[in-house]
């Protein structure tokens, strides 16, 4: 492994959420994401052409896709198609939330 890195080490600093791309090809996009009790803006909601895969690797969170809620625990996944609504209702904060997501 020539980059080997622990997606268990957290920047000291989680004012806002933090993301990372872990890979790109261009075929797939593999992000960290790290949420401290971040949301989605009340009201606001997340609209993406492509399809995006997500999951749990450390703490909860709760979304909603198209009206369907989530309860996501570590090791949960979902799959958000494509041009649907989407937002993040919570995250937990102790643990921080720590997500991978491919699209």
């Amino acid at each position: 492994m020539d980059n080997q890195e622990s997606i268990y080490e957290l920047p000291g600093d989680l004012e806002d959420e933090y993301t990372e791309i872990l890979h790109q090809s261009k075929h797939a996009i593999v992000q960290q994401i790290i949420s401290k009790g971040h949301v989605t803006e009340k009201d606001k909601w997340l609209i993406q052409e492509h399809a995006e895969w997500v999951m749990i690797v450390q703490g909860w969170a709760k979304l909603e896709v198209e009206g369907k809620k989530y309860s996501l625990k570590q090791g949960d996944h979902v799959l958000i198609q494509g041009s649907k609504k989407h937002r993040v209702t919570e995250t937990s904060s102790i643990p921080e939330c720590i997500w991978l997501a491919v699209h």
